[in-house]
């Protein structure tokens, strides 16, 4: 009798421990990598799940405003400039784990270079949504264009200031003095607040502040005005540049930028032709 009820204290003692062992938890543990972390626009991110315990789905976040990503293993195209957070929720039969790596992805333009062939001077250029454009002021020794107070220093900073007639016809080969509407599409693709974008994070301003950020690399720099190259104004403050657009009273229109007073701006001016502004160019 005794024999058989110590046998079944053993079997009771072994059923409790199979039955503990098959009622463990074993939550999941979530992590992931990327195949890059700073990419241009046109490339594709391949995101690797590393998460451990056999998670049996996944729910990825890219803080794009893109949703619905379940798959284990996503590849993902961001179409804005900036730094993305990325985060990874995953779920087995026993819960759920997340984790969140902040500003992983920093999604920066695509630059190149632009060389002049007339005098060999080259130029930072810029894609920015499906627009080329020169990331500094044009600077080719053009009849009818000045120097800001005749100061070939300030031409190396700044580019040269053209009248209008001039502008439309200075840009180099394949490439041309963008319309009131290409300007447009610009500050359109870099909005909300396209010029905090746009404007260059340089003390060349005389106003600079702490919202600017230049996170398309457009590098807007106040390179000011001149009227008929004998007063000049404005440089510290005002970013202007020709379109190539006229109004219906046929007077030409320029894009400003200005940085000033802790906030920063974008307008639009109509100016007559003997004054003087900066030209960037967008690529044909």
């Amino acid at each position: 009798m005794k024999k058989g009820i110590n046998t079944l204290i053993i079997l009771s003692i072994l059923i409790i421990t199979f039955s503990c062992e098959n009622d463990e938890t074993i939550l999941p543990v979530a992590d992931f990598t990327a195949d890059k972390t700073t990419i241009t626009l046109d490339q594709l991110v391949n995101f690797t799940d590393l998460s451990l315990n056999n998670p049996t789905k996944w729910t990825w976040g890219f803080s794009d405003n893109t949703s619905g990503w379940h798959q284990q293993n996503p590849s993902h195209k961001f179409d804005k400039i900036g730094v993305y957070t990325i985060s990874l929720t995953v779920e087995n039969n026993d819960g759920t784990d997340r984790i969140e790596k902040k500003n992983y992805i920093t999604v920066t333009p695509e630059v190149s270079i632009l060389t002049d062939t007339r005098d060999n001077k080259t130029y930072k250029t810029v894609k920015i949504g499906e627009q080329w454009w020169m990331a500094e002021n044009l600077n080719y020794a053009a009849e009818e264009s000045y120097y800001y107070n005749n100061n070939e220093k300030n031409a190396a900073i700044f580019g040269r200031l053209y009248n209008w007639p001039t502008a439309n016809e200075v840009c180099p080969d394949g490439w041309h003095l963008p319309s009131y509407e290409e300007y447009n599409i610009l500050l359109d693709f870099a909005k909300p607040n396209p010029e905090k974008k746009l404007i260059a994070v340089s003390d060349l301003w005389d106003d600079m502040h702490s919202e600017i950020t230049n996170s398309y690399e457009f590098s807007a720099l106040p390179g000011g005005q001149s009227v008929q190259g004998t007063s000049y104004d404005y440089i510290g403050f005002n970013a202007m540049f020709w379109t190539s657009s006229i109004t219906e009273e046929f007077n030409p229109i320029c894009h400003i930028m200005q940085c000033y007073s802790g906030s920063s701006f974008h307008s639009v001016a109509y100016q007559g032709r003997t004054t003087y502004f900066s030209v960037r160019c967008i690529k044909d």
